[in-house]
This record gives structure tokens, C-alpha cells and sequence, in this order.
């Protein structure tokens, strides 16, 4: 370890002085917020850091944890830090190399708490992957993860209760999360089928823009293969969508990206029936 590395470790065992600790602690698991030379805040990194996210994002990955990479690292790093805080102090001292001593420690440690963090988060294993369908009434499902619009049961169950009209999220609740037909929620609600579809869509479209971060995230592959056969100003919209920070209307985006999904669609039946 350098000279700086050693006083952030040795911050973080003698924790005596309580601000001094934290701060470590902080640091460690967080990063350090700086002030540019514009006076704007930004996060630096550092070996500790960035090797213990490295692992946490390594062994949590897949389906069960999609859109909860916040949260999982959260709860991890609450449980790695009690782990930490037990070893030895000569154990932490001797430390040659904190970034790869961080980064085998921290991996290990997920892959032997797996269970316990997984339950802290209610996970369930084996839990089942939801398929969306952004356009329900023409029942085109998507196919592949990557390449399509499929989402996770917790990731819907979690932006829907963002939506703001309580319709919406109980509509959303009962036929994608729950598997309610949508002729069976139409006889519920005393509406029409036709205004079922009308109103999932709608529902869909808000759900969308709430998770455009993640779709931003998700999707950067679906949009580099269907690219070309978007409109120029779909293709525009999205291509300043997907450069991070760029500013667009989220509205113009969902409707962009609905078309792209659709299109994706559209193409992949056409290869298996080709």
C-alpha cells in the first residue's frame, strides 16, 4: 500500500475517532466527493472502492438482481463492513496490494453471504424472469434479454409503484405481475377490452419513462443492431438517449423507443420463420 492507502486503512481500524473513521469508511465503500475546478462536485474513486464494487457487481449479477445494483451493493457493503471490522488489525496492515486484497476478499465473502444477502433483499432463488410485452394488444412477445424489452418481476414491481395514478399501478399490478387476463381485469373494472389494451399501453409508456435509466443501461446493444432501420429522427432521439447526460424528452424517447422494440420484434419472427 502507498502512504495514503495506509492512513485510509489505519482511519478505518482505529475507530476512536468517530469523524476520522466514517470519513474512511466513506471513502472505502464510496468513493470521495471533490469539487472540480468548475466548483462542481464529482466522485473520485479509489482502488478500495473501485475493486470492492468490481466484485460486488461480478458476483451479483443476472436476472434476480437487475435494476437493484444500487440496493445489493448497499446491503452488501452493511454486511461486508461488520466482516472488515473483525479481522485482525495486523491482518489489514500487512495488506500489500489493496485493490486485489480488496477485490478476493470482497468476492469471497459475497459468494460465502450469497443466501444471507440474498434473503435481506427477499430473493428468492430461482425466481422467475417476467416477460413484458410492450405491445400487449398485438401479443408480440420479446425473445432475448438483451435484444428485446424483457423485464425482471422485481424491477416492474418496483417502478410501478412509482407511477403516480393509482389505476395504472393496480392495472399493472394485476396483468403483468400478477397474470390477471386482461379480458378478466376488463369484467373487474367494468370497462371494455379494447380500453384495457388502450389503458396497459398508456400505463406502459409511464412505467417506461420512469425506468429510462436502466433501459439506457439495458438496451445499448438492442439499439447498435436496429439502428439502421429507424427513422433519422428516431434514430437522432435515441442516439442522444444513449450518450449518457444528454438532453432529450423523456416522452419522445418512450415513443422512439417502443418503435425500435417493435421493429426488433418484428424482425426476429421474420428470422425464425425465414
Amino acid at each position: 500500500m502507498n502512504i495514503q492507502e495506509k492512513k485510509l486503512i489505519e482511519a478505518f481500524i482505529q475507530d476512536e475517532d468517530r469523524a476520522r473513521h466514517e470519513r474512511a469508511v466513506e471513502i472505502i465503500f464510496h468513493g470521495q466527493r471533490v469539487r472540480d475546478g468548475a466548483g462542481r462536485e464529482i466522485l473520485r474513486d479509489n482502488p478500495a472502492f473501485r475493486a470492492i464494487r468490481n466484485a460486488v457487481n461480478k458476483c451479483f449479477s443476472g436476472d434476480r438482481y437487475f435494476g437493484r445494483r444500487e440496493e445489493v451493493y448497499e446491503t452488501f457493503v452493511s454486511e461486508f463492513y461488520q466482516y472488515l471490522k473483525k479481522l485482525n488489525p495486523a491482518k489489514l496492515r500487512e495488506i500489500q496490494d489493496l485493490s486485489m486484497w480488496m477485490f478476493k476478499v470482497a468476492a469471497n465473502f459475497a459468494n460465502s453471504n450469497r443466501k444471507k444477502i440474498n434473503s435481506i433483499l427477499q430473493i428468492e432463488e430461482g425466481q422467475v424472469r417476467f416477460t413484458d410485452h410492450f405491445d400487449r394488444e398485438e401479443d408480440e412477445p420479446a425473445d432475448s434479454e438483451e435484444n428485446s424489452s424483457r423485464w425482471a418481476e422485481d424491477l416492474l414491481a418496483r417502478y410501478i409503484n412509482q407511477i403516480q395514478r393509482p389505476y395504472f399501478r393496480d392495472l399493472l399490478h394485476a396483468v403483468k405481475i400478477e397474470g390477471m387476463s386482461v379480458e378478466d381485469f376488463a369484467e373487474e373494472q367494468g370497462k371494455s377490452v379494447p380500453d384495457i389494451h388502450r389503458d396497459t399501453k398508456r400505463a406502459m409508456d409511464q412505467l417506461v419513462q420512469i425506468a429510462l435509466p436502466d433501459i439506457r443501461w439495458r438496451s445499448r446493444q438492442l439499439y447498435s443492431q436496429y439502428k439502421d432501420r429507424l427513422s433519422r429522427n428516431d434514430q437522432l432521439l435515441l442516439d442522444a438517449f444513449f450518450r449518457q447526460g444528454a438532453d432529450v424528452r423523456p416522452a419522445l424517447v418512450v415513443m422512439a423507443f417502443r418503435k425500435l422494440v417493435k421493429l426488433s420484434v418484428k424482425e426476429q419472427k421474420e428470422d425464425k420463420s425465414s
